[in-house]
């Protein structure tokens, strides 16, 4: 009975060991993929149709007119410095589009780290639960449902994900295979953060 006890104590320390190191290694995965991505957060002033309509129309007016200039980027930070390099720009394009719409909402832009809840753009690319750095734009009192994508690698301006620039080197073969789910266990690492997030309150 002694011996029984004693294995089953074994297994159990030998389960959590082993647990303990495949979260580690999904925490780990996950940073690594976030500090290589840098995204776009638009906030509506209210959940109104109308106000949600119009958060898609400063969505597309900054994605228009920012193209070029976020195409400069090879990497995060340096999408992350563009955007800190072109606040005024940004924020005069989301105002002329509210004042164009006929509302008088104040914008308000700026480059900060945000947490992100897991994402899956059209079953081909997946972002784990994580903190990003991310392009902030936030219409009015900020109040209603957000959007988010990504500006780099350019999956926002992609026409298509399979010639996006996920696909194209543009994230370390380690961050692109999980984001693509190639990488294995890559649907439980996902589960994972998300398990570990939720204890922390995220």
């Amino acid at each position: 009975m002694k011996t029984f006890k004693c294995f089953i104590l074994f297994l159990s320390i030998a389960a959590l060991l082993l647990i303990t190191a495949e979260s580690a290694a999904a925490v780990r995965d996950a940073k690594q993929l976030s500090s290589e991505v840098f995204r776009l957060h638009v906030i509506a002033d209210s959940d109104s149709n109308d106000e949600q309509e119009l958060k898609l129309k400063v969505r597309d007016a900054i994605l228009k007119e920012t193209a070029e200039i976020f195409k400069e980027a090879k990497n995060a930070t340096q999408a992350a410095e563009i955007a800190g390099r072109n606040l005024l720009l940004i924020e005069e394009i989301a105002k002329r589009t509210v004042a164009e719409n006929g509302y008088s909402h104040d914008v308000k832009v700026s480059v900060r780290d945000s947490f992100f809840p897991t994402k899956n753009y059209e079953n081909e690319v997946t972002l784990p639960a994580g903190v990003y750095s991310s392009l902030r734009v936030e219409i009015g009192s900020a109040s209603g449902q957000n959007w988010w994508c990504v500006l780099f690698p350019q999956i926002c301006l992609s026409t298509s994900l399979s010639e996006s620039s996920v696909k194209k080197e543009m994230l370390s073969d380690s961050s692109r295979e999980l984001a693509t789910g190639s990488k294995k266990g890559a649907r439980v690492k996902f589960k994972i953060v998300e398990i570990i997030n939720g204890l922390f309150g995220r």
